[in-house]
């Protein structure tokens, strides 16, 4: 009993400094509202840094802090800033807001003239308010859409990037020689691809998983330097045809090109040009091959 005195008097004399911290005139404030997600990766953090009456409200994402968005915003007097303070402070301690998010952890901390004057573990729905008034939009609204923007704008310099890369390969295969190549499909980890030559001679694996042996072997021998130039080329083309787009967003695509022993940027595209050649090679639609494995599996448990 004594002790949850003890605690009961102990909040309401460190509320009640923080309190007059308030009530002083204060010329700057900053408040931090950071979501940390299951990854360090997973961070969003937004942020208003006030001096005097011009303030700053952006917006962060990630460990590293990457700015996707920032807002100037002019306060009509010091009694605005007051009002915004002191009502951020008040979502901070009322403890119906959550100390945890379905898929995050909250943290924010409130300074005034540069001291720290509270922090807490809980989502400011206080805030939240706020910030939809200033964004003049619902936060996650604004989250979605800017995320979807910074993503897009990644996977464009991501694509162009790979798409320089490759024309600069396809320029120079006659000059470059490349004696040696492999080239790897890994569709959702169970359905993996591998075409390797070394100078003429080429093997064809098929394989589920990357820790287990192939399930399917063939030699072939290429008629030419010329015949293998037109495969390599065919392959970078397929890279470039499907403009780095999956057929189907289910799957999880993973492509490793290796050319004299050197690696290349990992592709995410299902290769219809690298399929077109294993089934040149082969002599037969590759589908098939995963087909007969299948039947052959079945006819066995069958005999069992």
């Amino acid at each position: 009993m004594l002790r949850k005195v003890i605690l009961i008097l102990f909040l309401m004399l460190f509320f009640s400094c923080n309190n007059k911290e308030l009530e002083k005139d204060f010329n700057s404030f900053k408040y931090t509202e950071k979501l940390t997600g299951e990854s360090t990766v997973d961070v969003k953090i937004w942020e208003i840094n006030c001096e005097k009456l011009e303030c700053r409200l952006s917006y962060f994402i990630g460990d590293d802090k990457k700015e996707l968005f920032s807002k100037k915003i002019v306060l009509k007097d010091t009694g605005e800033m007051k009002k915004m303070v002191k009502k951020i402070f008040k979502g901070m301690k009322n403890k119906k807001n959550p100390e945890s998010h379905s898929d995050f952890y909250p943290e924010n901390i409130l300074v005034l003239d540069n001291k720290e004057v509270f922090s807490t573990y809980r989502m400011n729905r206080g805030f939240y308010k706020l910030l939809d008034k200033l964004l003049n939009e619902k936060h996650y609204d604004f989250e979605d859409r800017i995320g979807e923007e910074f993503y897009k704008k990644l996977e464009n310099e991501r694509r162009t990037k790979i798409k320089t890369r490759i024309t600069g390969l396809l320029e120079n295969i006659k000059e470059a020689e490349y004696k040696n190549f492999r080239y790897e499909e890994n569709i959702n980890l169970n359905e993996i691809w591998d075409l390797e030559c070394k100078n003429l001679d080429c093997e064809i694996k098929y394989r589920r998983s990357i820790y287990e042996e192939p399930l399917f072997y063939k030699k072939i021998t290429l008629k030419s330097k010329k015949d293998k130039e037109r495969i390599i080329k065919k392959i970078l083309k397929g890279i470039m045809n499907n403009n780095l787009e999956k057929e189907d967003s289910s799957l999880e695509v993973q492509n490793y090109l290796y050319l004299n022993d050197e690696s290349e940027d990992i592709f995410t595209v299902i290769n219809s040009e690298f399929h077109e050649v294993l089934t040149e090679l082969l002599r037969e639609n590759y589908k098939n091959i995963n087909k007969r494995l299948i039947e052959e599996e079945q006819k066995k448990k069958g005999e069992d």
